[in-house]
């Protein structure tokens, strides 16, 4: 071999020694560098905790309102059935009253009487709270119907804006962001 071709052929060597060292450290520099794409896939992978959590919030929010509102049908029901019942016996005693009224008799006050007199009971807790959830839910109706915003509504009653547009749906109103 002369000295040209081993001139050569070292070239040669050192050439790809040099090109093979360059891809090595630049694909080092890339493993440690992060890409945008990493970037991104953490924003999202935050946006979805942050939107699970919200979710989360507002779905036990509708869960306590959707008791809250069974339990208010609950005791609508209740005093409804304690009303039929008196319609009943007073429509009972009504009838008696006419049918002596027929016959020329005097009617005597009777038991029944005494049971169709509408006593107001003790308020219970449970009670007073869904009158006050009733009278903060009227005083939302009426600031919207002054055409105030769902915003300005939960800034007067110092509420969330989302319960104020639950109570607005939920009265068949459209709520104005």
């Amino acid at each position: 071999m002369d000295l040209l071709s081993f001139v050569v052929f070292m070239s040669t060597i050192l050439t790809l020694a040099f090109s093979w060292g360059i891809f090595i450290v630049e694909l080092r520099k890339r493993e440690e560098e992060p890409s945008p794409y990493d970037e991104l896939e953490s924003r999202i992978l935050e946006l979805m905790g942050r939107f699970k959590h919200l979710s989360a919030v507002r779905l036990e929010l509708l869960d306590r309102k959707i008791k809250e509102v069974k339990d208010a049908v609950r005791e609508a029901n209740e005093v409804l059935a304690k009303l039929m019942v008196k319609i009943s016996d007073i429509e009972k005693l009504k009838e008696e009253i006419e049918k002596s009224v027929k016959e020329g008799r005097v009617v005597e006050e009777s038991p029944a009487v005494s049971n169709t007199e509408l006593k107001e009971e003790p308020k219970e807790e449970g009670e007073e709270a869904v009158e006050d959830d009733m009278e903060v839910e009227r005083k939302i109706l009426k600031l919207h119907e002054k055409g105030l915003s769902d915003v300005e509504i939960a800034r007067r009653l110092n509420m969330g804006i989302g319960e104020v547009r639950l109570i607005l749906n939920l009265f068949g109103k459209k709520a104005a962001g």
